[in-house]
């Protein structure tokens, strides 16, 4: 320790310590009770760390932000302002537990400011409310889009966007638009009353999930493709046929008896049906069909506000169109 201290000009921490001479913590506990009391053992005064930003002055930096992007920024835009503007405001989310507590106590503190600070109150973004553990945001239907789909389950409202491989404003992840969209995807027809099966999402070669109507024997092979400019089928009539051979027999052998495909985009191009017609020829397939992701939240919405009338098998004939739905 003595040595680091002096290549190093003050005492290492715990973890600095064990990369470069070599003793781990459980070492030093031999012997001391803690890595501080070994650096003083060794003569020199534990590191103290810097002293925390005064709360005014730290609302005023995160003010500065909100000016910046004219809205209430996620985490990675606070990451992006440290370093286009200089603010020191990166590690806001620590200081009151959790990014959206940190906006609670910055609301509050705006509502005393002068009117010129004051009007990020108007700021769009407030709706935030971040997962515990770092997952999407939750994002707060507005009452446009509620009234627009009235019986929609709120977490599907972004389906259509994310089929584009876009981003709705006011999620925070760093997961992929590809991923959520198929994560939703699945939810979608766990929404319309289906066991689905997870599969290979966001994993290369594996649809992404399967469907199961088993009381009505039959079960969909569900692969979501989110592109902005529509579905394009180039190559993938062969991932396409693997997979109907794949999982059709698998799913035979548990007792399904009609097995269909759906790839599940934001738009499909009319020459690909006579191409996947083509390809899925002698597939073992009873069906499949293109689905645009407004279909699918229209279908899912129209399940729920009919509910007693509606029921899996008359969804069946739509899987086995071996067109676009609609």
């Amino acid at each position: 320790m003595r040595a680091a201290i002096r290549e190093l000009g003050s005492a290492p921490g715990s973890d600095v310590f064990a990369k470069r001479c070599g003793v781990t913590s459980v070492q030093v506990k031999r012997f001391w009770p803690n890595h501080s009391q070994l650096v003083a053992a060794a003569g020199s005064a534990p590191n103290v760390p810097p002293t925390q930003m005064e709360e005014d002055e730290l609302f005023r930096e995160y003010a500065k932000v909100c000016w910046h992007y004219g809205h209430i920024p996620t985490l990675a835009e606070l990451r992006i302002a440290t370093r286009e503007i200089g603010t020191r405001t990166h590690r806001v989310q620590n200081r009151f537990g959790g990014l959206a507590p940190f906006n609670q106590r910055f609301k509050q503190w705006l509502s005393s400011e002068p009117q010129e600070v004051a009007d990020i109150l108007t700021f769009p973004g407030w709706g935030r409310v971040p997962f515990d553990k770092g997952g999407p945001a939750l994002v707060v239907a507005s009452p446009i889009a509620t009234a627009r789909h009235p019986y929609l389950p709120a977490g599907l409202l972004s389906l259509v966007e994310l089929a584009s491989n876009r981003l709705p404003q006011g999620f925070e992840t760093d997961l992929p638009p590809s991923l959520l969209f198929e994560r939703k995807c699945a939810e979608a027809f766990r929404a319309l009353g289906f066991q689905v099966r997870d599969l290979g999402q966001g994993r290369g070669r594996a649809a992404d999930c399967l469907a199961l109507a088993r009381p009505d024997r039959f079960a969909v092979i569900i692969d979501a493709k989110a592109r902005a400019g529509g579905f394009v089928l180039g190559t993938e009539d062969r991932k396409l046929l693997e997979y109907a051979k794949r999982y059709a027999d698998d799913l035979r052998r548990e007792g399904v008896e009609r097995v269909y495909l759906c790839v599940v985009s934001s738009g499909f191009r009319e020459k690909d049906v006579d191409a996947l017609r083509s390809a899925l020829t002698g597939s073992g397939l009873h069906g499949w069909s293109f689905w645009p992701a407004d279909v699918l939240i229209t279908t899912v919405e129209k399940s729920i506000s009919e509910r007693a009338d509606f029921h899996l098998s008359d969804l069946e004939k739509k899987f086995a169109l071996n067109t676009v739905a609609t």
